[in-house]
Parts: C-alpha cells; sequence; structure tokens
C-alpha cells in the first residue's frame, strides 16, 4: 500500500490521482511508461505525435514525453529535407529555364550542344517577329533588373534595354539596325556600325550569352 506524498491517504497502485485530495500520483502509475515505439510513431507521424502529447500530458506524462520527442525530430527533419528540396528544385529549374530563371543569363552549352546535334530549323526571315530577356543579380546590396526586347521588321531592329534597381533610377536604351540572316546565324548591325552575331536554337536566339524568347 502506498501513501499519498501530499495528505497521506492510502491510495492503490493503480491510481493516477489522490482521491482526496486531487495530487496527480504520476509515479505510481505503472502504465506510465516511455518507450522507442512511442519516439517512433512521433517520429514518422508527427501529427500523431503531437495528438498524443496533448492528450496524455497529464494522465501519462513519460508516454506523451516520448511522442513528443519523436514528433518535434520528425517536424524538424521534414522541414530541413523540404527546404533541400524546394533549393534543388529552383537550382535544376534555373538551368533547364535559361531564359526565364536563369540569374546568370548565360546559356548551358551542353544543352546548346544537344539542340544543335539534334537539328534546329532556321527561322529564316524574322519580319514582325520579337525576342525577350529578363534576368535579375544582386550587385552589392542592390537588386539589379535587366529587361531586354529585340524587334524586327522588314530588314531593321529595334533593341530596348531597361536596367533598374529598387531607389534608382531606372536606366533605358535603344538601339536601331539592320540584320540578315545566313541559316542558324543572324547578324545585327548597328546605326554606329557596331556588329553582333546571334544563333538561333528552335525559338530562341542567343547573343553574347544571352538568350532571347
Amino acid at each position: 500500500m502506498n501513501y499519498c506524498s501530499n495528505c497521506g491517504e492510502k491510495i492503490n497502485s493503480n491510481e493516477i490521482n489522490c482521491s482526496k485530495c486531487g495530487q496527480p500520483l504520476q509515479n505510481n502509475n505503472p502504465n506510465d511508461t516511455g518507450s522507442i515505439g512511442l519516439v517512433l510513431l512521433g517520429f514518422f507521424v508527427p501529427l500523431i505525435g503531437m495528438i498524443l502529447f496533448i492528450a496524455w500530458h497529464n494522465s501519462y506524462p513519460k508516454k506523451s514525453k516520448s511522442c513528443g520527442k519523436g514528433a518535434l525530430i520528425g517536424f524538424i527533419l521534414s522541414i530541413i529535407i523540404a527546404v533541400l528540396l524546394f533549393g534543388f528544385y529552383i537550382y535544376s529549374f534555373s538551368i533547364n529555364n535559361n531564359g526565364y530563371l536563369d540569374f546568370s543569363g548565360n546559356e548551358s552549352s551542353s544543352q546548346l550542344n544537344n539542340e544543335q546535334r539534334q537539328g534546329t530549323q532556321s527561322l529564316g526571315n524574322l519580319k514582325n517577329t520579337r525576342f525577350h530577356y529578363y534576368d535579375t543579380s544582386w550587385v552589392g546590396n542592390k537588386l539589379i533588373a535587366i529587361n531586354e526586347s529585340i524587334e524586327f521588321g522588314n530588314g531593321n531592329y529595334v533593341f530596348n534595354s531597361e536596367t533598374s534597381s529598387v531607389g534608382d533610377k531606372s536606366e533605358t536604351k535603344t538601339e536601331i539596325g539592320t540584320f540578315s540572316v545566313s541559316g542558324d546565324n543572324v547578324t545585327l548591325t548597328s546605326s554606329d556600325g557596331n556588329e553582333k552575331i546571334g544563333i538561333l536554337v528552335g525559338r530562341s536566339l542567343t547573343i553574347n550569352g544571352r538568350t532571347y524568347r
């Protein structure tokens, strides 16, 4: 026979609380034993672990602690894995979608060579077509955005560029000139005589490492 440490009342070994004063008798509950199984349950199913942690907090503190410990570890590990997977997804997406989300703005040489090996169909006549390029990058503590477009007419082209950053005035540039097409090569000659050569790959135009779509 055991006695309550608070009031001295006789208590049975399977009682959870003293029948006289209500004092919790945690050490007198033979069913309250923590186990690795409860830890694993909370680890693999954190939601159930948290529910049992709350439900058993007063009646089965040791079991509650095991479930809570497993749920906490499982929850933290799940967040770490989710962050890593998201980072890998962003990295893969930036490589496979160069013209839209590639912060370097450079075409993947292996991707370009693969498309060339498969063969590309020249656009031939670029009349009334438009290509666009967008890129962002950090310069010091400023985020710089570059927005460029090339619009082709009847033997002429117009190149527009805008560079902007938060808190600063945008810088714009317009260039006009003529162009010629030979196979997959596009030669752009500006009005001041500068010449640039681009490569047509499918529906994209690569000039100086930048891919316009």
